[in-house]
C-alpha cells in the first residue's frame, strides 16, 4: 500500500498519520471496480462461498476507495478497512498453508514460505496501520503520546520482522541459485 505522510494536520483530530496519494487513488478504484465487475460475470452462473467472499471483499475494497477519493480526512475509516482486508487476507494465506495441506507442491516456491513472507512485508505493516493508522506503528506518527513500552517494543519488532524478512528473501533467492547450478 503506497502512502504519503501527511505533514501538517487539519483543523481537528487527524485518524491517519498517513494517506494513500491521489495518484494512486485514481489508479486502483477503477481497476478494483473493473475487478469487482468481472469477478461477478465470471463467476455468475456457479457461485461458491469462496467467490462470494472475494466478490464482497472487492465490493467492500472498491466503495472504500471510492469513498477515499473523495475525502481521506472525512473517510478516514476507508483506508483502515482496506488495510483490514489486506492484512487479514495474508493472515488467512499463512493459516490455510500451514495448517490446511496445499495441494500442490512446489520446490521452487514453497507455499508456507511464500505465504509467511506475504504476511511480513505487506499483511503485518497493514494490520498496523488499521490499528494506529500509521504502517510503522504509533511511534510511526509524529503526533503520539502517552507512549508506553509496548509502543516502543512494537516499533523495534517491526524493524526486526523487516530485516527477517529481507534475509529471509536473501536466503531463499541464494538457495535458488544454489539448487539451480548444483546439478542433483
Amino acid at each position: 500500500m503506497r502512502v504519503l505522510e501527511q505533514e501538517t494536520p487539519a483543523a481537528g483530530v487527524v485518524h491517519n498519520a498517513q494517506r494513500i496519494s491521489r495518484p494512486a487513488l485514481w489508479i486502483l478504484t477503477p481497476l478494483s471496480i473493473a475487478a469487482s465487475v468481472v469477478v461477478y460475470f465470471y463467476f455468475e452462473p456457479r457461485w461458491t462461498v469462496l467467490h462470494s467472499v472475494s466478490l464482497a471483499a472487492l465490493a467492500i475494497v472498491s466503495a472504500c476507495l471510492v469513498l477515499s477519493l473523495v475525502d481521506q480526512r472525512r473517510f478516514w475509516w476507508a483506508p483502515r478497512v482496506i488495510a483490514a482486508l489486506i492484512g487479514l487476507g495474508f493472515l488467512a494465506a499463512f493459516l490455510l498453508t500451514a495448517f490446511i495441506p496445499f495441494p500442490v507442491k512446489s520446490e521452487r516456491f514453497p507455499p508456507l514460505f511464500m505465504a509467511t513472507l506475504a504476511f511480513l512485508v505487506w499483511g503485518l505493516p497493514a494490520l498496523c496501520f488499521v490499528l494506529w493508522g500509521h504502517t510503522a506503528a504509533k511511534l510511526g506518527r509524529r503526533d503520539a503520546t502517552r507512549i508506553t513500552f509496548m509502543d516502543i517494543w512494537t516499533s523495534r519488532v517491526l524493524v526486526v520482522l523487516y530485516y527477517t524478512g529481507m534475509i529471509a528473501i536473501c536466503f531463499y533467492l541464494v538457495h535458488q541459485v544454489y539448487v539451480e547450478l548444483v546439478p542433483g
